[in-house]
Order: C-alpha cells, then structure tokens, then sequence
C-alpha cells in the first residue's frame, strides 16, 4: 500500500509542475480555483505525516473500506462550508511557489515513510488502523 500512496504522491507533484504560474487562478472544482483545489489534494501529503506521529494500541480498522464506512457518519456532519474553506485555506498556504511547496511535502513525507514498517496509527476519530 505504501507503494501505490508513494507513486500517486510522486504523480501529483509531477502534475502541479506542469500548473503554468497564469492557471492557479482559473477553475478548479466547483468553488475552488486550481490553487485551493490543489491545496486541498496537497493536505493528504500532509495528513500521511501527521499520522505516522499519533500511534495507537488498538486495531478499531481492518481495512480502507472499513475505515471509509465508519467514517463516513463523521465525514457527513463537517459541512460543505468547512471543506470549501479548508480548501482555500490550504491554496493560501502554498504560497508563491505552489510547486515548490507541494515538492518539498512531498519530500517530507517520503522521508517520513523511509522506514515506517506497518505502523499501527490514530486516525480520524482516533481510530486505530495499521
């Protein structure tokens, strides 16, 4: 799984480089423009290295599915208007150089699963997942 995570990650990255510098203002999703639409995707690099810190002792979540049903309850009540915020606000924290940012938390991360051998992890909810 650490492989199929490392390659999208590393195909993302390779994708915002190709943004020209007059595109991250255009239309991204719905009412996110490119930057906050690529600010919210670059969160998931983030997220992966925030979790590898917060380790657990319990297994609550056997799999993906199963971490996406039990999530979804909880993912249901955040509301559009926190997500669609989060998102831009995610965009503002690119920064000048939106690519070079996405590079760098690439290469955080990356360096964050140098290693890692299945760790048992909290997540949303503080659930317990391998």
């Amino acid at each position: 799984m650490v492989l199929t995570f490392v390659s999208a990650a590393r195909a993302f990255a390779a994708l915002v480089r190709q943004i020209s510098s007059a595109d991250w203002t255009g239309p991204g999703l719905g009412e996110w423009d490119l930057r906050s639409l690529v600010g919210h995707a670059s969160r998931s690099l983030i997220t992966v290295s925030t979790y590898l810190t917060t380790t657990t002792d319990s297994v609550d979540v056997t799999s993906p599915v199963e971490y996406y049903v039990k999530i979804r309850d909880y993912a249901s009540t955040l509301g559009a208007a926190d997500i669609l915020a989060r998102g831009r606000q995610a965009g503002r924290d690119l920064g000048p150089d939106p690519a070079a940012t996405v590079d760098q938390l690439l290469r955080t991360v990356l360096d964050d699963l140098d290693g890692v051998d299945d760790p048992l992890i909290a997540v949303i909810g503080g659930l317990g997942i391998r």
